[in-house]
């Protein structure tokens, strides 16, 4: 069985800003001071747990002051990447704390999940205080031991995600913060990527039609050289 990587997912979001007057000469710190409120925090409407966000754009140019409220309102959309688990997905938790009825674990050293010892086929509890396991046919479990689990529940109470689930012994536990680094990685050479060619449009945007120029045969000459080194 294959573990499924499809709890990540990029969506976009449109957020109704209503920022405080002294955010009016740096707009945009207090817009992301709004969006940093909203990392690891599980969004309803997207069902999922904003990780981190990216590529913030008004939605119009001018904010309103409605009645005689101190705050300026408009809308921003922004692209987000998000934890988003479903019922079914096989997922692996690292296990910080082992109960008389439950495993408790952190899933990509973020999430809360836990799972029935009932669920463990022929296992028992052994040890006191650190030295506190789970013996099994399949596993030997204590703090930190990595356990794969078949998502059977979610809780988002208070905003927060908590996983259930079943043990699954089908196959062994990758690590369970693989993934996430993983996904994070490709998540910040894509917003770098983007930052540069958004960088790039504004200096094109700013150059005068003489400068342009300038810059086209500079890009020429240097594609020219390439393709000289490429030869040789």
């Amino acid at each position: 069985m294959e573990h499924n990587t499809n709890c990540f997912k990029v969506s976009t979001l449109k957020v109704f800003m209503h920022l405080p007057f002294i955010f009016s000469n740096s707009i945009s710190d207090g817009v992301r001071k709004k969006l940093d409120e909203l990392i690891l925090i599980y969004n309803e409407e997207l069902k999922g747990v904003v990780i981190c966000y990216w590529d913030i754009k008004a939605e119009q140019n001018e904010g309103r002051i409605i009645s005689d409220t101190p705050f300026i309102h408009f809308y921003v959309t922004v692209k987000v990447l998000l934890f988003s688990p479903t019922v079914g997905m096989v997922l692996t938790g690292k296990v910080n704390k082992i109960g008389e009825e439950t495993l408790g674990m952190l899933v990509f050293g973020l999430f809360n999940g836990s799972i029935g010892l009932s669920t463990i086929e022929n296992c028992k509890v052994i040890g006191q205080g650190e030295t506190l396991s789970v013996q099994s046919n399949y596993q030997n479990i204590k703090i930190g031991t990595d356990v794969v689990f078949r998502v059977s529940g979610l809780d988002d109470k208070g905003s927060i995600l908590s996983m259930f689930g079943h043990y699954n012994n089908e196959e062994e536990p990758p690590s369970s913060s693989s993934s996430l680094k993983g996904e994070g990685k490709g998540k910040e050479k894509k917003m770098a990527e983007e930052k540069e060619k958004e960088e790039k449009g504004k200096k094109r945007d700013r150059e005068s039609p003489k400068e342009k120029k300038k810059s086209e045969a500079e890009n020429s000459t240097k594609k020219h050289k390439k393709k000289k080194k490429k030869k040789k």
